[in-house]
């Protein structure tokens, strides 16, 4: 490749990145992430979703240690070469096991509790109802409307700028990078 045809496919790359960003500006062309929005909507739906999980994990964590490890997964069972069991380490095996179910507990209640301190400043709103029956009870718009005894539009406009705040309180950083800079 000559001088000429590197200057000519450094002017289309550049030319294309530009390309590129003023259509993503224009939202001519998604990006692929979510927005902050749609990552909001995201926590929202899976917190029921979220709450079932921790309540099983726990449920998990008392059956290992009512039953122990062996009598819960056979995965879990180590066979000597000579084909009989070895139950010398299901004290520690549980233990493990226990511990790894803690980690992922403190996870989920880390995801709930910052949808929860989300939610709480926005409760006394008038239309607070709306993201309860929308999210976690997957209610309809028609039954969302019918409900709060008003319309659809008013429910979507509601909903939106209810989600417009917890995105806020969410996921900040990313918001104002979108806000500044599209």
């Amino acid at each position: 490749m000559n001088i000429d045809e590197n200057l000519q496919a450094l002017i289309h790359e550049k030319t294309f990145e530009a390309l590129v960003k003023e259509l993503k500006k224009k939202n001519m062309l998604k990006s692929g992430k979510q927005t902050p929005f749609q990552k909001t909507e995201t926590l929202l739906y899976n917190y029921p979703k979220f709450q079932n999980v921790l309540k099983n994990k726990l449920e998990e964590i008392e059956m290992i240690e009512k039953e122990g490890i062996s009598m819960r997964s056979k995965s879990f069972v180590q066979w000597r070469s000579n084909n009989s069991y070895d139950n010398s380490n299901d004290y520690e095996r549980s233990l493990n096991a226990i511990d790894k179910i803690k980690a992922s507990i403190v996870q989920i209640e880390g995801y709930i509790f910052k949808i929860d301190a989300a939610l709480n400043p926005i409760k006394d709103d008038p239309y607070f109802e709306i993201i309860p029956m929308k999210y976690f009870e997957s209610k309809s718009r028609e039954y969302i409307a019918e409900e709060l005894y008003c319309d659809i539009r008013t429910v979507d406009r509601n909903k939106n700028r209810l989600v417009n705040l917890l995105q806020i309180r969410l996921f900040s950083e990313e918001y104002l990078e979108q806000l500044l800079f599209g």
